[in-house]
């Protein structure tokens, strides 16, 4: 008998570009929503410190061959860990409306933050409000590659590729560690590092 998820799964993946795949499917209550049901989402950022990027990687990385004091940076990303107000490190525009087209995008939405069918709700202090569940960045072993992980109930537009920028700005010698509070607790963007590139940033697991 035929399966009808798999027989989903070949249909959508002939209409679609070779860029995106579909691996499997299943079924869901009619209730459902993929981003409102969501109870956490991970974003990784790449960041490639050898002198020279391989033409295969540049489109998936942030290239920057310069020194970086990553155990600082480590002790910095952790500093995000919990549940604060990021209004800092929202786009320069205050919106928390998350609309990337030209990059990975950053979910603006804690589930139940929002009634459904109201997008355009009047935001509110606690509508900047995030918790992160984890933040950290490390060297893969033995290559060039900074890795930035951060899982959290939802983020803010920007928000990921802001605080890329700040840890990168502690990596510089720029900010120091014990800065990362202040700066949040200032609800300023002025105060944060400028935005990172998005190349280098995708999402890689949202648990429902």
């Amino acid at each position: 008998m035929p399966d009808p998820l798999r027989q989903s799964c070949d249909a959508l993946n002939d209409a679609l570009p070779p860029t995106v795949r579909i691996k499997h499917a299943g079924e869901v209550s009619a209730r459902f929503h993929a981003r409102y049901d969501a109870r956490s989402k991970t974003y990784r950022c790449r960041i490639l410190q050898a002198p020279v990027c391989s033409p295969f990687l540049w489109r998936f990385v942030w290239h920057y061959p310069f020194p970086l004091d990553v155990e600082r940076m480590a002790e910095s990303a952790r500093l995000f860990e919990g549940e604060h107000d990021f209004t800092s490190f929202a786009a320069v525009n205050g919106s928390d409306a998350d609309e990337e087209h030209r990059g990975p995008s950053e979910e603006p939405e804690t589930p139940g933050r929002r009634s459904r069918g109201q997008p355009g709700a009047h935001k509110t202090e606690s509508a900047m409000v995030r918790r992160v569940f984890a933040s950290r960045i490390f060297r893969r072993p033995r290559t060039s590659m900074l890795i930035y992980e951060v899982s959290g109930n939802g983020f803010l537009r920007h928000m990921v590729r802001n605080i890329v920028g700040t840890l990168m700005e502690v990596g510089r010698g720029k900010l120091e560690p014990s800065d990362i509070l202040r700066i949040l607790n200032a609800r300023d963007r002025t105060m944060a590092g400028p935005t990172a590139p998005a190349r280098g940033l995708c999402l890689v697991r949202v648990e429902y």
